[in-house]
C-alpha cells in the first residue's frame, strides 16, 4: 500500500477512537438509557476505559500528521 492509503486508514482510525472513547467519556448516562442498561453505582471504570481509547485515537491522529516520522509510535499502535 501507499502512504496515503494508511494515513486514510489511520485518520479513520483515530476519528473512531476519538469520537468514541470521548463521547462515551462524556455521554455514557445518555448511551446506557438508550441502550436501556443499569448504569453502574461507581462508573469509575467506564471513564477509565473511554479515556484510555481516546487517547489512543490521539496516538493514531498523531501518526497520521507525519507518518515517516513517527514510526517509533506505530509499535504502540499495534
Amino acid at each position: 500500500m501507499k502512504e496515503k492509503h494508511y494515513k486514510k486508514l489511520y485518520l479513520i482510525g483515530a476519528l473512531y477512537d476519538i469520537i468514541l472513547g470521548f463521547g462515551f467519556l462524556l455521554f455514557y448516562k445518555f448511551i446506557y438509557n438508550i441502550l436501556k442498561m443499569a448504569i453502574p453505582p461507581n462508573p469509575a471504570y467506564l471513564s477509565l476505559c473511554a479515556m484510555l481509547i481516546g487517547l489512543y485515537g490521539i496516538l493514531l491522529f498523531m501518526i497520521y500528521k507525519d507518518i515517516k516520522n513517527s514510526r517509533n509510535m506505530i509499535i504502540y499502535a499495534s
